[in-house]
């Protein structure tokens, strides 16, 4: 399937576009892993397919406001 087919599916079946859909699962699974486990955010960022912490880290504040310490925290 080629990724326009992809996103056009996904926008009929969700009315949410394909890198909305990844967008919200990462985040979920980053969520789940950071309140539920015992992995330090590194560990976290790496299970996650991002190339370093900082990337996580600027990417989950962008979605939630809140970095993944103080997300942990709360």
């Amino acid at each position: 399937m080629s990724p326009q087919n992809l996103n056009i599916n996904s926008q009929n079946e969700c009315n949410k576009s394909a890198s909305e859909m990844l967008s919200d699962f990462i985040l979920s699974e980053a969520k789940r892993l950071l309140l539920y486990s015992d992995k330090n955010i590194f560990e976290i960022a790496y299970s996650l397919f991002f190339k370093d912490n900082s990337h996580f880290t600027k990417y989950f504040k962008r979605l939630t406001g809140y970095t993944p310490s103080n997300y942990k925290k709360q």
